[in-house]
C-alpha cells in the first residue's frame, strides 16, 4: 500500500484520554488510514516527528472566524498555532443569513470600512446590504452578494479556506432580518415565527445550532419565550444552542453590574424546557470555583446536557485598542481632527456634556460601570506628556485623585493621539480561577477570536482601528502551557476530542483510522506563546505541522497555502 504522508516516531496523543503512545500515522486522501507501525517506505511524503507530540488538530469551540474568513481565507492565526476546525456564527452573530441591512458589527474590519461612521453604539449601525457588496467587490474584487446560509457557505466554497468551518446560525441576524432594524423590544408571535423558518432553513441548509449574544442589541431584548422557541426548533435537528448569556441590563434598562448567574439560570430553563444540548460561552467565574461547579453539577443531574468553554487567557478575547482615541471615539469624531479635539476639551460646557454621556450607556467602552476594572486595563505607551507613560489609567487616577472619566479626558487633552496597551495585566488570581474553571470535566479552551493574518486590523482608520486580540493567534498555545490541570492527555481531549463530541463532529477529534486527518505535530521544547506587549499579531513558536483533510497546511513552520478546509455540514 502507498500512502500519500506517513508521519513517523511521534509521540501520539490520540484525543481520546487515553495514555500516549509511540506509533506511525500513514494518510491516503483525505483520511487516517493506519495508526500504528509502518515498517515499509511507500509514501509520497514523510515527516519524521520523532521528539514531538502528534495529536488531532484544535477545534476552537467559541471563535467569530466567520465574520472575517472570506477576507483572510489563508486564516493564518488558526494554522499557525495548530487549530484545524473553528465554531463559527457566535455570540448571536454569523455571517448569515442577512437581509436588506447588514448588521456591521460582523464586517467592522479594515476590509469594509468608511461605509457609514458611528458614534454612540459599540457597533456600527446597522447598514445597507447592497453598500457592502458593492464596497467589497470594488475594492477587493470579493464577491459578497449572498443572503442565506446556503449562499455563503456556496461563497466559501469558490474562494476556498484552510480551516474547517463548523456553522451556527446567529440569533442576532434572525431579529435584524425578521424586525427589520425595530431591535429594541420584544418580538411579536409572527416575528418569532418568521424567525423559526429563517432558522430551520438554515439547519435544513447544514447550520447545526444557534447562537445567542444576549448581553447586548439585538438579542438583549428578547423574551424566554422568543428564546424557547427558536431551541425548539434547534432540537428538531439534533442541534446545539450556544450562548453568551444574559448578564448586563445596560442595554436594556441603562443599570450597570454584571450578573452572570441570572444569565445561567435562564440558560438551564432553555435547555430543560426544550431538552436541546446547551453550550455556555467564554463562561467566567460565579464567586468561586466550588459554587460556579455546584451550578452545573445541579443543572446536568437534572439531565441537562451542559457543557461551556473557557478563553485561555485573563484579557478575554476580541480585539485589543492601540490609541486611546478608541476608547473617546464619539467625542474625536465630532472634532474632526487631533488637534480640534484637544482644543474642544479646554471648553467646559464641552467636557461637563461629554462626563454625562460618558455616564450613560450611550458609548461602551467609555462607561465605567458597563466594564469594571477597565482602569486598570488601560496602560499609556505612548504620550507627549511623558509623567503618563508606563502607568495605567487607575495608577493615574490614584496619583492625581481624578475620576475614570476625568483621567481620560486629562490624558486626551495633552495628547488625542495616545498610544495605549489594552489590557488588563494579568494576575496570578486570575490564572488561577481560569485553571479553576478548566478542571471541570465538560470544559473546553476557546479563543473568542477571528480568522486573520499577521497584518490584520479592524475598524477604521487610525486612530480608531484595533488589532486583533493575542488569543486569535495562541489560544491553544497557551492552554497547552499555563491550563494543564491533569494529563497531557486530558488536557488535549478537552480542546479536541471533547469538542467534537459536544458539537457532534463526525470524524473529528481524535487520531483513529477512517478519521479526517486533522493532525497537529509541535515540539513541546520549543513550544512558546512568542507573545508582544505592543503588539498582538505574534505567531507562537514550537508549531511545526498541521494537517487538515490530510494536506499540509502548515511544514515546518511555514505556511503552505493550501486551502483544503471545508464547511462541516454532516
Amino acid at each position: 500500500m502507498k500512502y500519500d504522508i506517513v508521519i513517523k516516531n511521534g509521540l501520539i496523543v490520540d484525543g481520546t484520554g487515553k495514555e500516549k503512545y509511540h506509533g506511525d500515522i500513514g494518510i491516503i486522501g483525505e483520511k487516517i488510514e493506519r495508526v500504528g507501525l509502518i515498517d515499509h517506505l511507500e509514501a509520497t511524503r514523510f515527516i519524521d516527528a520523532k521528539g514531538k507530540i502528534v495529536c488531532p488538530g484544535f477545534i476552537d469551540p467559541h471563535s467569530h472566524a466567520d465574520v472575517s474568513i472570506m477576507f483572510y481565507p489563508d486564516n493564518e492565526a488558526c494554522i499557525m498555532q495548530g487549530v484545524t476546525t473553528f465554531i463559527g456564527g457566535n455570540c448571536g452573530d454569523s455571517s448569515a443569513p442577512v437581509g436588506e441591512y447588514w448588521d456591521a458589527k460582523a464586517l467592522d474590519l479594515e476590509k469594509i470600512k468608511g461605509v457609514i461612521p458611528s458614534y454612540y453604539t459599540w457597533y456600527n449601525s446597522p447598514i445597507k446590504r447592497d453598500d457592502v457588496v458593492r464596497q467589497a467587490w470594488t475594492q477587493y474584487n470579493l464577491d459578497l452578494d449572498y443572503k442565506s446560509f446556503e449562499e455563503f457557505c456556496e461563497k466559501l466554497d469558490k474562494y476556498k479556506i484552510s480551516t474547517n468551518y463548523y456553522p451556527l446560525i446567529g440569533h442576532g441576524n434572525l431579529r435584524s432580518i425578521v424586525m427589520r432594524g425595530d431591535i429594541s423590544r420584544e418580538a411579536s408571535f409572527d416575528e418569532i415565527r418568521e424567525m423559526k423558518t429563517l432558522l430551520r432553513s438554515a439547519l435544513q441548509a447544514g447550520a447545526k445550532g444557534i447562537s445567542t449574544g444576549l448581553d447586548y442589541p439585538p438579542g438583549a431584548f428578547a423574551s424566554i419565550e422568543e428564546l424557547i422557541s427558536l431551541a425548539q426548533v434547534v432540537k428538531e435537528f439534533d442541534g446545539i444552542y450556544a450562548t453568551h448569556i444574559r448578564g448586563r441590563k445596560l442595554f436594556v434598562t441603562g443599570e450597570g453590574g454584571y450578573d452572570p448567574e441570572r444569565g445561567l439560570i435562564e440558560a438551564f430553563q432553555i435547555a430543560e424546557t426544550t431538552g436541546v444540548s446547551v453550550h455556555i460561552s467564554h463562561l467566567i467565574m460565579i464567586k468561586s470555583p466550588e459554587y460556579t461547579k455546584s451550578l452545573f453539577d445541579n443543572a446536568r443531574k437534572k439531565g441537562i446536557k451542559v457543557t461551556y468553554d473557557v478563553i485561555a487567557n485573563t484579557t478575554a478575547g476580541g480585539g485589543s485598542f492601540p490609541f486611546l482615541a478608541f476608547i473617546l471615539k464619539p467625542w474625536y469624531l465630532t472634532a474632526g481632527s487631533p488637534e480640534q479635539f484637544e482644543k474642544n476639551l479646554n471648553d467646559k460646557d464641552y467636557v461637563d456634556a461629554m462626563k454625562k454621556d460618558m455616564g450613560s450607556s450611550k458609548w461602551y467602552f467609555a462607561n465605567h460601570e458597563s466594564l469594571p476594572g477597565v482602569e486598570e486595563a488601560i496602560l499609556i505607551t505612548k504620550c507627549k506628556n511623558s509623567s503618563y507613560i508606563n502607568k495605567t489609567v487607575k495608577q493615574i487616577m490614584e496619583e492625581r485623585d481624578w475620576s475614570y472619566a476625568d483621567t481620560l479626558i486629562n490624558i486626551a487633552k495633552s495628547d488625542a493621539l495616545t498610544k495605549i496597551k489594552y489590557g488588563a495585566p494579568s494576575k496570578e488570581e486570575e490564572h488561577n480561577n481560569i485553571k479553576a474553571l478548566f478542571d471541570y470535566p465538560w470544559s473546553m479552551p476557546s479563543s473568542d477570536g477571528f480568522a486573520v493574518n499577521h497584518d490584520s486590523k479592524f475598524g477604521f482608520a487610525e486612530p480608531f482601528c484595533f488589532y486583533p486580540h493575542q488569543n486569535s493567534f495562541n489560544y491553544a498555545v497557551r492552554y497547552l502551557q499555563r491550563y494543564q490541570n491533569h494529563s497531557l492527555e486530558e488536557t488535549i481531549r478537552k480542546a479536541t476530542g471533547l469538542v467534537a463530541e459536544t458539537f457532534k463532529i463526525k470524524g473529528r477529534g481524535t487520531i483513529a483510522e477512517k478519521k479526517y486527518a486533522d493532525i497537529l505535530i509541535y515540539d513541546p521544547e520549543q513550544l512558546n506563546c512568542n507573545e508582544s506587549p505592543f503588539d498582538t499579531r505574534t505567531y507562537p513558536k514550537g508549531v511545526l505541522y498541521v494537517l487538515v483533510n490530510g494536506a499540509i497546511v502548515l511544514d515546518n513552520g511555514v505556511q503552505t497555502g493550501s486551502r483544503p478546509g471545508k464547511v462541516l455540514k454532516i
